[in-house]
């Protein structure tokens, strides 16, 4: 087999019909535009038997099963139009439901298990010509994520989850259908006020974490010993980096326990801004650290979404 090359891997995806139900047929129009060096791997568990046998040996271990880790980095790109951006397909098996409303597509989480979508994804490494890719197949997959940037540049997303193994990776032909790069440029980090318990603060850098626990349930009818992805825990929060100012002393929220509204947004244009907020009065200050960035005053901020009530979304106007 010829070598292959990182920036020729491809991702697929798809949402499933229902949980634990594997996705089929993914094709060009499955493609999710991801960032180099995603991880999409089998990840073995091996029994080592040790006995009591009067030398030093060592017998064969036990196959245990195995599932997928999966490791996904992505700019979040606004489509300006009624199609979902592609970051919002792994959203969505992030605990999130989307809303739409013409091209606004508001994504938050949903406290409902049922409610949460899982995929099904193939990762082609290789070649374009026959029989010179790899295809690794994942399906149930579910995800915790972070959304991060700094001052001019881009909104970047994150995406770290578990899926069950479909079949040993095997040798196949090249992905079939066009593969079509997304034509809007990503949002960023630019000239923004954010809102930190009512108070505009200019911000340097941002992150926000679903703060997913995902789990492999257990399933030993099944090859692998898996039969699906389970998000069992969310605990969300941001943290961010702040000009310092008179006017915004947070000491007094965070002895206070003070709540209120967090609210940034991303990018410049019409239609095709990206904006993270909170629940009416549902941020909370949890942690306040005086910094410094490049020889400039900054604090150093920390906060939880109360009742992980926050919301994602693209295409703002």
């Amino acid at each position: 087999m010829a070598t292959s090359f990182d920036e020729l891997n491809v991702l697929l995806a798809k949402l499933q019909s229902a949980k634990a139900q594997e996705g089929t047929g993914l094709v060009g129009s499955n493609f999710l535009a991801v960032g180099q060096g995603f991880e999409l791997g089998p990840s073995y568990a091996m029994e080592p038997m040790d006995f009591a046998s009067g030398t030093f040996g060592q017998a064969q271990n036990i196959f245990g099963g195995g599932g997928v880790d999966i490791k996904i980095n992505m700019p979040v790109i606004p489509t300006a139009s009624t199609t979902e951006p592609d970051v919002g397909l792994l959203l969505k098996c992030s605990g999130m439901e989307v809303s739409t409303s013409t091209n606004l597509h508001t994504y938050a989480f949903t406290s409902t298990p049922a409610s949460q979508k899982d995929a099904t994804l193939w990762k082609y490494s290789g070649l374009l010509t026959a029989s010179e890719s790899v295809l690794t197949k994942a399906h149930s997959a579910q995800f915790d994520f972070k959304l991060s940037a700094e001052a001019g540049k881009a909104l970047m997303a994150e995406f770290t989850g578990k899926g069950v193994l479909s079949a040993i990776p095997a040798v196949t032909s090249y992905v079939t259908g066009t593969l079509t790069l997304p034509s809007v440029g990503p949002a960023y980090l630019k000239a923004t006020t954010m809102k930190v318990c009512e108070t505009a603060c200019k911000v340097i850098k941002f992150e926000m974490t679903a703060g997913n626990t995902v789990v492999l349930v257990k399933d030993p009818s099944t090859t692998y010993g898996f039969g699906y992805a389970e998000i069992t825990k969310r605990q969300s929060a941001w943290t961010a980096t702040v000009i310092e100012a008179a006017a915004f002393l947070p000491h007094t929220n965070l002895e206070a326990g003070t709540l209120g509204d967090f609210d940034i947004v991303f990018g410049s244009g019409t239609g095709s801004k990206v904006e993270i907020v909170s629940g009416s009065d549902k941020s909370q200050l949890t942690s306040v650290k005086h910094s410094s960035d490049e020889g400039v005053n900054v604090w150093e901020l920390a906060g939880i979404f109360v009742d992980n009530s926050v919301s994602i979304k693209v295409n703002v106007t």
